[in-house]
């Protein structure tokens, strides 16, 4: 009885570590998987040097006491050497109706453009996160790095909250 039992349990373990054998090798085989880097907005700074003295870092972000719209840069540290581009996530804040625009860039080490989305504006009051696409095998190489441009309204009204980078 034993041994009719170990004859049949014997070829179900077979399939089982070959199939986990499948798929631990099609994983490590294939395209990395897309990493997420989260950034808090606080490291965000001005864009133009003539606005350093108008930048506020709060403890969840970073606004403008400038009384007109301001011009925020997002460094984004990448976890990859992806090759296939990322999709970045703006979230942002207006405490009135505001409105705030971005993009995304690419640039290659040489500080050569290799890529830059579509700018996305979004008005109104509250929270948002906006999309921003780079996606694609020419928009970065694995010494790429990326980085977001974004105009807030002033007067403390607009606040880069954070930014995600997905990478593909």
């Amino acid at each position: 009885m034993k041994t009719n039992f170990l004859l049949k349990l014997i070829p179900m373990l077979a399939i089982m570590l070959g199939s986990l054998f499948l798929v631990t090798n099609a994983n490590a085989a294939g395209t990395s998987p897309a990493v997420i880097t989260n950034h808090s907005g606080v490291t965000c700074k001005n864009y133009n040097d003539h606005d350093v003295t108008f930048i506020d870092y709060l403890t969840n972000g970073t606004t403008s006491s400038k009384t007109s719209a301001t011009q925020i840069i997002c460094g984004l540290t990448r976890n990859t050497s992806n090759s296939n581009g990322a999709y970045v996530y703006v979230d942002l804040s207006h405490s009135v109706s505001g409105t705030t625009t971005c993009t995304a860039y690419s640039y290659e080490y040489t500080g050569a453009l290799r890529a830059a989305s579509a700018p996305v504006t979004w008005t109104g009051v509250g929270f948002k996160e906006i999309l921003l696409n780079l996606v694609g095998a020419s928009k970065s190489s694995a010494w790429s790095d990326y980085s977001v441009l974004c105009t807030i309204p002033g007067n403390f009204v607009g606040t880069i909250r954070g930014v995600d980078l997905y990478e593909q």
